[in-house]
């Protein structure tokens, strides 16, 4: 198995059917398969960040996060640019699906195996 096939097995395709939407789907890349550089890198982008730079961190991440989807713009019914094409598009959907995007993307993580063992313990 190539990085290829490392990258297509770790991303998901999930449904906003909680949402009334069930024909809504977003492809996203799992944080766990972020390498350990872009995660460090990331966490460096979050650190002591104003509102807006804030805002702007969290666009680059779902820049990286979302592969695909079909959403549109709730006002016009337009398809949305993805985010890496224009992150405007994020400001356009509501809230819950922002949020439910961020724990699906975090649904690979194991946090205890990414915890290093305390020597001495």
């Amino acid at each position: 198995m190539g990085w290829k096939d490392y990258l297509a097995k770790k991303s998901r395709v999930y449904t906003f059917e909680d949402f009334g939407c069930p024909d809504f789907w977003v492809k996203m890349r799992g944080l766990e398969s972020f390498t350990h550089g872009e995660s460090l890198q990331m966490m460096k982008e979050m650190e002591n960040l104003s509102d807006e730079e804030s805002v702007e961190a969290s666009h680059n991440l779902f820049k990286k996060l979302v592969i695909d989807w079909n959403l549109t713009d709730p006002e016009t019914d337009e398809p949305l640019p993805l985010p890496k094409v224009d992150t405007e598009s994020l400001l356009r959907l509501p809230n819950e699906f922002i949020v439910q995007m961020n724990k699906w993307a975090a649904e690979g993580l194991n946090v205890d195996a990414a915890v290093p063992p305390q020597s001495g313990s």
